[in-house]
């Protein structure tokens, strides 16, 4: 397993895999590793993703950390929309002001930095190498070094990999509904680590805009507790 603590010595692993997964006859769509600058990567907050969407290499914005002072969701223009304002980039700047961060100093992050328009329809052999490859060369290396106590997932395969890769075991698990009538978004759920750290992993903000809808707005204070500082 190749250690790295720095952005530079993980760039060639990433690019190794790119390679060795196949990412490259797999439509050769580019990687994308941060959506926050290169100073949060120690941040003790964290938001991890799924991998970076898009049919197509995004060659103004890929790379392995956003400019200083900017986040993709805030800061980026996705598909030639104006800056900011794509569905998923609006999901998380109300998860951000939600929750009361500032999107320049939170690790945001996806599990599998290999751009592709979803991570479902990723053939399963190469999803299953780059989960494999993910959790050993990137993520198990990271918490190793950096353990951030307050965790977003967006989706259950992050919050899959983060309890496979943390250097603590979960003690816990409650289930939250989000008031959104779908099986696949009726539950969020917060897992805590032996070293009172919080993971709370909630359903995909691409496909169920939980952060906007009313049907959820009387469960996002339950969803979110772990992090929300008392009245």
């Amino acid at each position: 397993m190749p250690a790295w603590t720095t952005l530079k010595e993980l760039q060639p692993i990433i690019e190794s895999g790119y390679k060795s997964l196949g990412y490259d006859d797999l439509g050769d769509r580019g990687y994308r590793f941060l959506s926050s600058p290169e100073q949060t990567l120690g941040a003790d907050r964290f938001i991890m993703s799924i991998n970076p969407a898009g049919n197509t290499p995004d060659y103004e914005n890929d790379g392995m950390f956003t400019d200083e002072g900017t986040s993709a969701y805030v800061d980026e223009r996705w598909m030639e929309a104006p800056m900011g304002s794509t569905p998923l980039q609006k999901q998380f700047q109300a998860l951000f002001a939600y929750l009361g961060w500032n999107p320049i100093e939170v690790t945001q992050a996806p599990f599998s930095p290999y751009r592709h328009p979803s991570w479902s329809k990723i053939p399963s052999r190469i999803r299953r190498e780059t989960a494999k490859f993910c959790i050993e060369n990137i993520w198990t290396p990271y918490f190793q070094s950096h353990v951030p106590s307050e965790i977003i997932c967006i989706g259950k395969p992050p919050a899959e990999a983060i309890c496979s890769a943390y250097p603590h075991d979960v003690v816990s698990t409650t289930a939250i509904e989000t008031g959104w009538n779908n099986i696949a978004c009726r539950t969020a759920t917060i897992y805590r680590f032996a070293n009172d750290a919080v993971l709370i992993q909630i359903p995909h903000l691409s496909r169920f805009g939980i952060m906007t809808a009313e049907c959820c707005e009387s469960q996002l204070s339950k969803i979110f507790e772990p992090f929300l500082s008392p009245d």
